[in-house]
């Protein structure tokens, strides 16, 4: 089966991109999929938004289309390629940013919970100080 993730930027700050494209790369290859990677790096972020559809409706319009696209709601863009994937054919499936589920042709998304992963976050670094300190009462501030 061929897939597509569309990555706005394949090196960010923190990561991010890179590591859903390792995660990405590595299910793929697993699962004995082909894994076409578009990104668009080098630009600012309309013009990345422009290239990505770009790339996107290239690989609607080939005739090894993928079957799925991968992609972020990356400012708006699994919504701008939805129409056209349903057109030919082609469903997405939305990671890290949501999307508006009532939009035909985004078939799941995965959408991280930021309240229950910074309880998770500070649940485990209170436990990590706890083990350093020996049991030692940790002082905490909060701002």
């Amino acid at each position: 089966m061929k897939l597509a993730l569309i990555s706005p930027d394949k090196s960010t700050e923190f990561g991010f991109y890179d590591n859903l494209t390792s995660l990405a790369e590595s299910a793929a290859k697993s699962l004995g999929h082909d894994l076409e990677v578009l990104t668009a790096s080098d630009l600012d972020e309309q013009g990345r938004v422009e290239q990505l559809l770009f790339e996107g409706r290239q690989r609607l319009e080939s005739a090894e289309k993928p079957r799925y696209i991968i992609l972020p709601n990356y400012l708006g863009l699994a919504e701008r390629l939805a129409p056209e994937a349903v057109a030919a054919g082609v469903e997405l499936f939305v990671v890290a940013e949501a999307a508006s589920m009532g939009v035909e042709g985004i078939f799941g998304q995965l959408v991280p919970n930021d309240e229950e992963a910074g309880e998770k976050l500070a649940r485990g670094l209170f436990r990590r100080a706890r083990e350093r300190l020996g049991g030692v009462p940790l002082k905490i501030a909060v701002l």
